[in-house]
């Protein structure tokens, strides 16, 4: 689990997208990477992993549902 708090603390960031010009010219990602500190801060927003049920999962129709158990 990320921060229980950290979804407040930190505000919702997104990497900055190429653009489509750019993109054309070569294979790299589209997305501009972002530095190790402010994907630090994303990870801490996550709060999926504090309820067991999204991590445990069940199964809905004969399909899993959930995160795998860490």
């Amino acid at each position: 689990m990320g921060k229980p708090t950290g979804f407040i603390e930190y505000l919702r960031e997104l990497p900055v997208v190429r653009t489509p010009l750019e993109r054309v010219r070569d294979w790299n990602e589209f997305h501009v990477h972002m530095e190790q500190r402010k994907l630090r801060n994303q990870g801490a927003r996550c709060m999926i992993a504090a309820f067991r049920s999204a991590i445990s999962g069940q199964l809905l129709s004969g399909m899993a549902s959930g995160l795998p158990d860490p």
